[in-house]
């Protein structure tokens, strides 16, 4: 979590996986979600692939997601 923020204040890149809800994983990625990272499901590692082999593609992913994202966790 420490290397992620630190990541974010140098406006790079941060990718968290979304997890289920109630995975045992979920907590710091979920953080990380609300403070702007890049989420992406488990089943969806080809898009991580595809961020780090080709940057400038990151901004297409995070337009499509950016709706998705407002609702993600209000039903907490």
């Amino acid at each position: 979590m420490h290397t992620a923020r630190y990541a974010q204040r140098q406006d790079r890149a941060v990718l968290a996986c979304r997890w289920e809800t109630r995975h045992p994983l979920s907590e710091g990625p979920r953080e990380l979600i609300r403070t702007g990272a890049f989420p992406f499901a488990p089943t969806e590692v080809d898009k991580v692939v595809d961020v780090l082999t080709h940057p400038e593609r990151l901004e297409t992913y995070a337009s499509s997601t950016a709706s998705e994202q407002m609702g993600l966790f209000e039903a907490e």
